[in-house]
């Protein structure tokens, strides 16, 4: 079941790539909607990764083979994935305040 789960999981983050290029290519070049697509672009790559990694992990029940050393791509992962989260916010926030619709 938890396989299923992870399957479902990765054709969302492929269906969201896709979404996000269709966007990100109708953004004029130097946009910041350009730029914030870009960031969240790789967001959701990471996203998808993990789940691939850890679906494939569960699958050929690689914990039990490698050990605890299986999980370390997922921890890699997910700690990319809160930098890039991190990053984007703060893009936004800077975008924000140059329209002064920030604090």
């Amino acid at each position: 079941m938890e396989e299923l789960f992870g399957v479902i999981l990765i054709l969302i983050g492929i269906i969201s790539l896709v979404y996000i290029s269709t966007a990100s290519g109708s953004f004029p070049e130097g946009s910041e909607l350009k730029a914030i697509s870009k960031s969240f672009t790789l967001v959701v790559l990471f996203l998808a990764l993990f789940s691939l990694w850890h679906t494939v992990r569960e699958a050929f029940e690689l914990k039990e083979v490698w050990g605890d050393a299986a999980e370390f791509p997922e921890y890699l992962l997910i700690f990319i994935t809160y930098l890039m989260v991190y990053f984007t916010a703060k893009r936004l926030s800077d975008i924000a305040k140059k329209f002064g619709v920030g604090k």
